[in-house]
């Protein structure tokens, strides 16, 4: 498969700084995603910690020759030893700000997309894998409280904000996770979309299929045109997108 790929990062235009970290690896087919969580001081440098230990340890590991892969364990491990190292440094460092981000880890394989996720950072899939019409899907679970609730089967009535941004679990907050993890059969002309909540906590799924399909599915006006959205809506928080079109 060909795969044509953007990525675009934005501060917004409230947030003093931004917190989002992400790395495109064309070579490998690797695309990490993390946002930092806001209410700790130093969740720009977890973030980028977060991407840059994953992929170093997805990268060193492709590279081995030996018998063949199951990708979604290796995707598991990058994440968990982000979480470890993560925490390590924050112990070892004596720091008392803890260090916490989300982190999402996606490897293309053909036809196959394997990945792992903690916290609340996001893939989606626009493509015709899941039925006869296209549409997008959400293909990671949320780490909140929101997720959990949905996950029990028994969703209140309304769920708030405040159930959305409730972490339940990120890297960095304990020395052992169990991160979620899975894979995907692709199909040529999907879309596959990596984005952190300041991008859907403004637009609906309704509205990212709608950009998508506007964008005519290409990887960089698709991530423009969502940035523009969510800036035109008043940017409240950090947006970062990775769009990669198989």
């Amino acid at each position: 498969m060909n795969i044509v790929i953007a990525a675009r990062t934005e501060k917004g235009l409230v947030r003093a700084r931004n917190e989002d970290s992400y790395i495109v690896d064309r070579n490998n087919g690797v695309l990490v995603l993390a946002d930092g969580v806001a209410s700790c001081a130093a969740g720009h440098l977890a973030s980028w910690l977060g991407v840059a230990i994953s992929h170093s340890y997805l990268v060193s590991n492709l590279r081995m020759t030996g018998p063949p892969m199951d990708y979604e364990e290796l995707l598991r491990a990058a994440v968990s030893r982000a979480n470890t190292d993560i925490s390590q440094i924050a112990t070892l460092s004596g720091s008392r700000i803890p260090l916490l981000t989300t982190l999402v880890c996606a490897l293309v394989v053909a036809p196959w997309l394997y990945y792992s996720s903690v916290g609340d950072t996001r893939i989606y899939l626009y493509g015709r894998s899941w039925g006869q019409a296209p549409r997008l899907q959400q293909i990671t679970e949320d780490d909140n409280v929101a997720g959990e609730m949905i996950k029990s089967g028994r969703p209140p009535p309304i769920i708030s904000q405040r159930h959305r941004n409730t972490l339940t679990k990120v890297i960095g907050s304990t020395a052992q996770l169990q991160p979620s993890s899975g894979k995907v059969a692709l199909q040529e002309g999907d879309v596959l979309l990596l984005c952190t909540d300041g991008a859907y906590g403004l637009l609906d799924p309704k509205e990212l299929s709608q950009i998508i399909e506007s964008a005519n599915f290409a990887p960089t006006a698709i991530v423009d045109g969502i940035i523009e959205r969510c800036l035109n809506a008043g940017g409240p928080d950090n947006v970062t997108l990775i769009a990669a079109r198989v």
